[in-house]
């Protein structure tokens, strides 16, 4: 392991300047199993919720809805990632592939049973004829197999692309048919969307920054310090240097007036004395709203902390300014 504290792989090396944070990447197995159950589960469950708006109010979103329950889904993963400690982006994606693979075929095969099946069903009663699960599968699959030349759940998906779809807008009963192909490259576009904000969740919470030496994530970012814009290049200078003394002294307790930097810290819950993230943010005036650009970020001990705040005062004055 080398170094004493907890400080393996050297992702925390100790330096005399700022460092840069190297996320280990790391999936422990206890954290995957996490994670895949909580994508299962979540998946079915928006994709029935899906499959009951659609079926029992009869009213269904393009895209938009597959984007709710995509957002749902994702969420649930992310909080999984985290629970387990799940550091690896590329595990994060194919978890999200499973889900939305999950989800989407939930829904879809929420139709096969539920709709199709029944349809057989009331088919068998009408002929008088007995009503069991063999039936009922030979003859949805004798429907299926005249109508696409496939049985099973896979027949059931080519006889919905036969069938397409309609897109209608609410005041008008004409609408947009998609078939064949088109209902394919609809459902692929459909599919996509799911995917990718399930993967956006997931990635964005493996890829926060967390501390391999207290095995905790890093808390959100809090501004305890700022300085007017003009001090941002001194400012980088005097931290990746580590003139942690000289970088405190171009920052102030008081919010300054944009242009400003932001200065910001990120720990654990039980603070790491070798390892504080410290981000600082040039923030400007983009018409309504405020614009974040990130200088510098990377690694200090408490103590190099400390140097920082022990330079800062109350409010710079207009000769403490860069270039003043």
């Amino acid at each position: 392991m080398g170094e004493s504290g907890g400080r393996g792989l050297c992702i925390f090396c100790v330096g005399e300047h700022m460092r840069t944070y190297k996320a280990s990447g790391i999936a422990p197995l206890s954290g995957v199993f996490i994670a895949l159950f909580a994508a299962i589960i979540g998946a079915i469950v928006m994709g029935g919720v899906l499959y009951a708006v659609d079926h029992y109010l009869r009213f269904y979103l393009i895209v938009i809805f597959p984007l709710v329950a995509g957002a749902v889904s994702g969420f649930a993963l992310s909080k999984a990632i985290n629970a387990g400690k799940l550091r690896n982006g590329a595990v994060a994606g194919l978890l999200a592939l499973v889900a939305a693979i999950v989800l989407v075929g939930t829904y879809h095969f929420a139709k096969y049973q539920l709709e199709l099946k029944d349809d057989a069903r009331q088919f068998l009663i009408s002929k008088n004829l007995p009503v069991i699960d063999k039936a009922v599968d030979e003859t949805t699959d004798e429907y299926l197999k005249s109508e696409t030349g496939a049985t099973g759940f896979v027949g059931f998906l080519q006889l919905e692309a036969q069938q397409g779809i309609s897109i209608t807008r609410s005041s008008s009963s004409n609408g947009l048919e998609l078939r064949g192909v088109w209902y394919w490259i609809y459902s692929a576009v459909e599919f996509g969307v799911v995917l990718f904000v399930i993967a956006a969740l997931a990635w964005a919470a493996a890829a926060e920054p967390f501390n391999e030496a207290q095995q905790q994530w890093y808390g959100s970012a809090q501004v305890i310090l700022t300085a007017p814009g003009a001090n941002a290049k001194p400012l980088e200078t005097a931290l990746k240097s580590g003139a942690f003394e000289e970088a405190g002294t171009l920052l102030q307790r008081e919010p300054s007036p944009l242009p400003r930097v932001e200065f910001a810290v990120r720990q654990t819950a039980i603070k790491d004395p070798e390892n504080v993230i410290i981000t600082t943010n040039l923030v400007t005036q983009n018409g309504k709203n405020e614009s974040r650009t990130e200088f510098a970020t990377g690694l200090v001990s408490q103590a190099e902390l400390e140097r920082v705040l022990s330079g800062a005062v109350v409010s710079l004055e207009p000769a403490a300014l860069a270039g003043g």
